[in-house]
């Protein structure tokens, strides 16, 4: 029987030291002057390191990746409860202007020349703009507006009425009050003389509007960009990053302002829009992310 089989046959226990003292020393005796079972016990050791090198690459990879999975989606659910609040403040804060009704305002002139303005009990926050007369100068135009809103509803246990004071120029008796309703219809002059024979309308505010459709065109493009490009990874993955913040902004606009662009608090509105805007974005892009790490770990397995 020719010797080398013999010893192939005992070299993986040989390997792994599962032989007794007498078989180690005749397999090591052979192996003295045998080149191709020295080889052979190469090999036997060789593809058990490379294996175990070979595995714990990806494995490292996949601990890694499920760490940064789980990172994102703990990130992920405390940017979408700060986004729902925002948008839920937003909706509670919201004003909600009264329309003029004959009492809504009580006229009262003060003995030093002013005009006190007592609002109905409803009333929960009223403010005034003033400018000069666009005639001559020579007089003081207010604009009065009125509001409540859901959360003054709730919380506002002041049964005190509301109160402002209008005071004309120095020097310049002449004095025209306005109650601004901000739904479209005339304003209505509750003091004074009128500043013209015609009606005055305060107009709603529409750049809202304008940032509405500076976001749908530039989703638009990106889209565009996206499908001539989908084909290369990295100019892919930039452009579906990139889409996501108009997206985000288009969003951000409906569950504030719903479909219409029209605002009375166009600086309200537009400050919570942006801030919507950051977090709903965030959450886009860790969603993205997270998917992106699910398809990656699927890979590995």
């Amino acid at each position: 029987m020719n010797e080398c089989n013999i010893i192939r046959d005992v070299l993986p226990l040989y390997a792994e030291s599962m032989v007794s003292e007498d078989t180690k020393a005749f397999v090591e005796g052979h192996l003295k002057g045998c080149d191709e079972c020295r080889k052979e016990l190469e090999m036997i050791n060789k593809p058990e390191i490379i294996q175990t090198a070979c595995d714990a690459v990806p494995l490292a990879g996949i601990r890694k990746k499920l760490v940064m999975k789980r990172i994102q989606t703990v990130v992920l659910s405390v940017i979408m409860v700060l986004a729902i609040a925002v948008v839920a403040f937003s909706y509670i804060t919201k004003p909600i202007h009264f329309e003029y009704t004959d009492d809504l305002i009580t006229v009262t002139e003060t003995g030093d020349g002013g005009v006190l303005l007592t609002f109905r009990e409803d009333v929960a926050a009223c403010s005034y703009e003033s400018m000069p007369s666009p005639e001559n100068g020579e007089g003081k135009y207010y604009f009065v507006e009125a509001w409540t809103s859901r959360l003054l509803q709730w919380t506002n246990e002041d049964t005190e009425n509301k109160t402002l004071t209008a005071y004309p120029t120095v020097g310049m008796p002449q004095m025209t009050i306005y109650y601004t309703q901000n739904n479209g219809e005339e304003d209505v002059c509750i003091y004074g003389e009128p500043i013209t024979n015609g009606g005055v309308i305060t107009q709603p505010r529409l750049a809202l509007n304008y940032y509405l459709f500076t976001a749908l065109v530039l989703f638009a493009v990106l889209g565009v960009l996206w499908l001539v490009f989908r084909k290369k990874a990295r100019v892919k993955i930039g452009l579906e990053r990139a889409i996501l913040f108009p997206l985000s902004y288009i969003l951000s606009h409906i569950a504030i302002c719903g479909l219409s662009g029209v605002s009375y608090t166009m600086t309200r509105d537009f400050e919570l829009i942006l801030l919507v805007t950051l977090l709903l974005y965030c959450v886009l892009l860790l969603v993205y992310n997270v998917i992106r790490i699910r398809k990656e770990i699927k890979e590995y397995i």
